[in-house]
């Protein structure tokens, strides 16, 4: 593009019009196209087309040495982009050159001069300095519609003498695509051919200039290029490429057109068929969750549409009564095309649409409405318009911009107020226009298909006051009446605006399903092409395989004969043996299955035993390659496979719905914790026991927390590095924490912890008390309100605290356990730091505790203590092994409540048969008894125990009929019980050597219900 000096708008015209004092301009002159000497450009974009469907207003205008058409419009005028211009161009000028021949172009094609050439002239928008002009060869036709519509014509012949005249121009991107010219030095050209009819060259020749002489030839001479280069746009698309080549060797060979042309059409490849149908799927996508999106909205304004239709036939009943009836009282069906009042000299208008489209002919059909009321309104009869929503603005503004009050904007994404229909009626009120009655054009919804397009009647105030009906009541007063005026037309534009939208979303939703179903069938249509360009494709590719293999064969034939004719020996010479692949060794089979992508690899390794056996064994990886899609099979292979570890850490990064990760085991560093944070946001479960080792881990623990807010289950344990600092990230969310066997946990993590875990209910801190001060866990604990679950285990305590004697420090115990009201389970068995004062504590604090483990736990523990277990309600299950000085009174006393399922009393020495009996007696649902090392335990309890097995089972069940698993459980090894035992016990189990929970036949139940961390994506 050349730079334009600054001129007057005349000269500035005369220039683009091309003048005769212009003509010599270097910068403008018409060159020839030579094909040979133009440089092709297959990188540059297309060009683009703004605005150009729709229709121009504007004038013809006889300059004495052409005609040219400019518009009226200052906005939404057409626009170029594109084909390597550096901004955008508005459109300036349309004019024409013609001679009295067959040849009237300016610019010619390898010196081929068409018959006429039209120049359509753009302003750049950026910098208006700059112009880029579209060239369009003319040529001449025997027959047809030719280039020029009918209004066109009329202005032709209008302007034939001189003068302008008034018309509309059509610019179709049809017309003028591929057919651009560049008045800047570097010109970018294509070419097309549009055919004028004779009769509209005539009209064209007939045009005279200020002499009054017709003008039979306006063009240029062709001038030199100069230092001006040409270029040729091809794009990318082979098909393109092909019709553009046929383009530009056309004018040398015309006769030619018909059978290239055909061939670039029907030219489709597997990609392109590929492509689109990926697009129409696509577009399936969308249309489906448009429909969805729709049905919701709808469904919510028809509900809200039930109580704003009182607002409108409110209105409405009293304009009815003092109005003229036309149609309903409610509204006026458009389609009668009845007026809806009195003659009045000033009306308004109110087009009620929305800025959002995809919804059939909702917004058309109000336009339609509009121009038809515009367009029948009676003499002397001023209307004004207010619009609603940008698309009735859009559909009105061409024909009606001067008629325009205000519009409205911004309006329909979401549901409609009578906020806003407040803020419509005052700014029409406030507006200035003092109109005697107006209507209001919406949509009225019938049913989900169909609505209807009504109008409802306004009136001012002066109409209502002079009316005869009101001026019967004397208690009404001006002030009363323009309240009501105001009321009256904020509530029907709130009814208006109600039905609208409900109209709106219904036809959106309908609209959206009949393109949902179109493009289905688009679907099943490209992809049956699809199959069949595929199979055309193998077939093709099978018969030059099949007709190289005849070749080959028929070569080797010809070769056989040769030799025999010739008596060569070649025939008795030894061949070298073939090596296959399954001659090859181990590690080297191994290596070409790691070449392979893991989909493939499996694939191979499920047709032969041993290429499994060399991929699970020899198959080193390094990293997975994604090219190919994983299925949940592929995966679970790989992770099973703990030969991998970088390559399942690279695999992660591209699941990012994963919500179960368990790398136990797996050694890791800062930098994958902190990858694995930020590509796994949506974790829900982390597990990394025993995983830090090497390096210290809190920087890339602290990256992980701070990622994965998410996070309810999380087990750091056995890693003995651990101290702590990272858990100020603690996600507010977590449930679960595992930090057993972290020896070196500071007191600073214990204060974390309670700070930021008050929603934690299973913790599990085994061996984690001999570093932190006993007042700091119990200050911890109190701060948990939400336990149900607390493993506290192997708690030997410091050197300090051994030294004091048991139950005479408060301050050293934890009693703040007792403060946990929803505590279920509770294991502090080996747990030094229980003493009477806790089981206190625990007795009177927490009622809804079922599970009790205070094994080994005898150091501060006295019969009082236990006594006070008593208070329990729920206890189920009681773990008191080692408890050498509870007495037969308080476990009488424990198990009079009656709910104990299990309860574990080995090496409880001064527990006799008494308090077993008692024992069996009131605890009927009893399951489970170890009364190992009770040498005080006699064979008297099989009585007791025989009879409420008979109670509980009853005497006529068989025996073989009774499950393994609703026997009672006995444990006597080395009691007062052990080798006593009756030779027929049905209904019972008794173990001689081993504890219940050790028996073989309880191990292979709970490796049953064990089962392998897997990855859910």
């Amino acid at each position: 593009m050349y730079p334009l000096a600054p001129q007057p708008d005349r000269e500035r015209k005369a220039e683009l019009s091309h003048s005769p004092e212009n003509i010599t301009r270097g910068r403008q002159s018409p060159i020839d196209f030579v094909t040979s000497e133009l440089t092709i450009l297959s990188t540059v974009q297309p060009l683009s087309f703004y605005n150009y469907r729709n229709q121009l207003p504007g004038f013809y205008t006889n300059t004495g040495h052409t005609v040219t058409f400019e518009s009226s419009m200052n906005d939404e005028l057409p626009q170029l982009f594109g084909a390597g211009l550096n901004q955008r161009f508005r459109f300036e000028q349309l004019h024409y050159h013609w001679g009295s021949g067959e040849s009237g172009s300016e610019h010619r094609v390898a010196g081929f001069q068409y018959t006429a050439e039209a120049h359509i002239v753009h302003r750049g928008i950026q910098d208006p300095t700059k112009l880029a002009v579209l060239g369009v060869f003319l040529r001449s036709a025997e027959t047809g519609q030719g280039v020029f519509h009918r209004q066109e014509v009329e202005a032709l012949r209008t302007v034939t003498s001189g003068g302008q005249a008034r018309t509309k121009l059509s610019l179709t991107a049809e017309h003028y695509q591929r057919a651009m010219k560049n008045t800047h030095r570097r010109n970018t050209a294509t070419k097309d051919r549009s055919r004028a009819s004779q009769n509209e060259l005539m009209l064209l020749r007939t045009v005279q200039d200020g002499s009054g002489n017709s003008i039979l030839s306006n063009f240029r001479p062709v001038q030199q290029g100069h230092d001006r280069r040409v270029y040729l746009a091809l794009y990318l698309f082979v098909r393109k490429i092909v019709t553009i080549m046929f383009r530009v060797v056309n004018a040398l060979a015309p006769s030619s057109e018909n059978t290239l042309q055909q061939s670039a059409r029907s030219f489709a490849t597997l990609k392109d068929i590929s492509i689109r149908l990926k697009s129409i799927k696509n577009i399936q996508k969308i249309t489906k969750s448009m429909k969805m999106v729709s049905a919701a909205k709808y469904a919510k304004a028809e509900r809200d549409l039930k109580g704003a239709r009182a607002y409108g036939e409110g209105a409405q009943l009293f304009v009815g009564n003092i109005a003229a009836p036309v149609g309903d009282q409610t509204a006026v069906n458009v389609a009668e095309g009845g007026e809806s009042g009195g003659p009045a000299a000033k009306r308004l208008l109110i087009l009620m649409s929305s800025d959002r489209g995809l919804c059939g002919s909702v917004h058309t059909s109000i336009a339609k409405a509009a121009k038809n009321i515009l367009a029948n309104k009676p003499a002397g009869l001023d209307y004004k318009i207010v619009c609603i929503g940008d698309k009735s603005r859009m559909l009105m503004q061409r024909l009606y911009n001067k008629e325009f009050l205000f519009t409205v904007n911004e309006y329909g994404r979401t549901p409609p107020s009578f906020k806003d229909a407040s803020a419509a009626a005052s700014a029409i009120l406030s507006s200035g226009y003092d109109f005697d009655g107006g209507e209001i054009l919406f949509n009225r919804f019938k049913t989900v298909v169909s609505f209807e397009t009504k109008r409802l009647q306004l009136l001012s105030l002066n109409a209502i006051k002079n009316n005869e009906k009101v001026k019967m009541y004397d208690s009404v007063d001006d002030f009363v009446l323009k309240s009501y005026v105001e009321y009256s037309l904020a509530q029907s534009i709130y009814y208006a605006m109600k039905e609208s939208a409900t109209s709106e979303q219904a036809s959106r939703m309908t609209a959206m399903d009949g393109a949902s179903k179109n493009a289905g069938e688009m679907i099943d249509k490209l992809t049956l092409q699809f199959n069949r360009t595929r199979q055309a494709v193998i077939t093709r590719e099978l018969i030059e395989i099949i007709s190289e293999a005849l070749q080959r064969k028929r070569k080797l034939h010809k070769n056989e004969d040769d030799h025999q004719q010739e008596g060569c020996s070649n025939e008795t010479e030894a061949r070298k043996p073939v090596v296959g692949i399954n001659d090859l060794p181990h590690p080297v089979l191994g290596i070409i299955l790691s070449n392979l992508s893991p989909v493939e690899r499996l694939r191979a390794e499920s047709v032969c035993h041993r290429w499994k056996f060399v991929g699970v064994n020899f198959v080193m990886h390094s990293m997975i390659n994604l090219a190919k899609p994983l299925t949940n099979k592929h995966i679970e292979v790989l992770l099973k496979r703990d030969n991998i570890t970088y390559a399942v850490c690279s695999l992660l990064v591209h699941v990012p719905l994963l919500h179960t990760l368990d790398l136990s085991g797996v050694q890791l560093t800062n930098s994958t914790l902190s990858s694995l944070g930020r590509r796994l946001p949506n974790l829900k479960s982390a597990a990394f026991r025993n995983s830090f080792k090497n390096t210290l881990m809190e920087r890339g623990l602290s990256s992980f927390l701070a990622s994965c807010r998410r996070l309810t289950h999380l087990d750091l344990s056995a890693n003995e590095i651990l101290i702590g600092t990272s858990f100020s990230e603690l996600p507010p969310a977590l449930e679960q924490l595992n930090i057993s066997y972290c020896f070196r946990i500071s007191v600073n993590c214990v204060r974390q912890i309670r700070a930021n875990c008050g929603n934690l209910r299973r913790l599990c801190m085994d061996q984690i008390g001999d570093s932190v001060p006993i007042r700091e866990l119990d200050e911890m604990l109190r701060g948990l309100k939400s336990l149900t679950y607390l493993k506290f285990c192997d708690c030997y305590g410091s050197s300090e605290f051994n030294e004091i004697q048991p139950n005479q420090n408060e301050n050293n115990n934890l009693t703040g356990i007792g403060e946990l009201s929803n505590l279920k389970e509770l294991f502090v068995n080996e747990n030094r730091l229980i003493n009477d004062d806790v089981l206190r504590a625990i007795s009177f604090g927490c009622r809804a505790l079922q599970v009790l483990d205070i094994s080994q736990s005898q150091r501060g523990i006295t019969d009082a203590g236990l006594r006070n277990l008593s208070q329990l309600p729920n206890l189920t299950t009681l773990k008191m092994s080692g408890q050498r000085m509870i007495s037969d009174e308080s476990l009488i006393q424990i198990a009079r409540r009656g709910v104990l399922k299990e309860l574990m009393i080995s090496r409880c020495t001064q527990i006799t048969s008494e308090s077993v009996l008692q024992t069996i007696k009131f605890c009927k649902a009893l399951e489970l008894l170890d009364v190992s090392y009770c040498v005080g335990v006699t064979p008297i309890i099989f009585a007791e125990l025989n009879k409420s097995m008979e109670r509980r089972h009853g005497k006529s069940q068989p025996t073989r009929h009774t499950r393994p698993e609703d026997k009672f459980r006995l444990t006597i090894c080395r009691s007062g019980i052990q080798g006593n035992v009756p030779s027929h016990s049905p209904l019972k189990r008794c173990f001689h050597c081993c504890t219940p929970s050790e028996h073989p036949d309880d191990r292979r139940v709970k490796e049953k219900s064990q089962f392998a961390h897997l990855i859910n994506g």
